[in-house]
């Protein structure tokens, strides 16, 4: 269900061979500088409110992009999946409240569009 809006993100790579082939033609000025830049425990560093809140309101204000979507369900599943992490620890069960479990299946999109959306606010186009 996020995939599309995840693939929709300027900065969505599929993988790495994508990238080397818009590389190999990219031509830069003699001055020109290219940098990366990696999040550190992204998953678990990305903070659930705010995730859920930007992404639902940036489904709500784009859903014309999108018209597959009832943009207030995608926000229900969101909050439930994202709200709702139980995970066992020895012989108990605890409940994440913040960050992202990795295991948890839209766990790749939702981090591709909540740091899409973090570049697209940071770096100027």
């Amino acid at each position: 269900m996020l995939l599309p809006i995840a693939k929709a993100q300027p900065s969505y790579f599929k993988d790495s061979f994508v990238l080397k082939a818009l590389l190999d033609v990219l031509q830069l000025p003699p001055n020109a500088r290219l940098f990366t830049a990696d999040a550190v425990s992204m998953y678990t560093n990305i903070k659930t409110k705010e995730a859920l809140e930007a992404i639902g309101n940036f489904i709500v204000e784009n859903h014309g992009e999108f018209p597959h979507l009832d943009p207030n369900a995608v926000r229900e599943a969101l909050h439930l999946v994202f709200e709702n992490n139980i995970f066992a620890f020895g012989d108990t069960y605890w409940r994440q409240t913040s960050g992202t479990a990795m295991g948890t299946p839209p766990a790749p999109a939702w981090a591709t569009i909540f740091y899409a959306l973090h570049e697209s606010n940071m770096v100027p186009r």
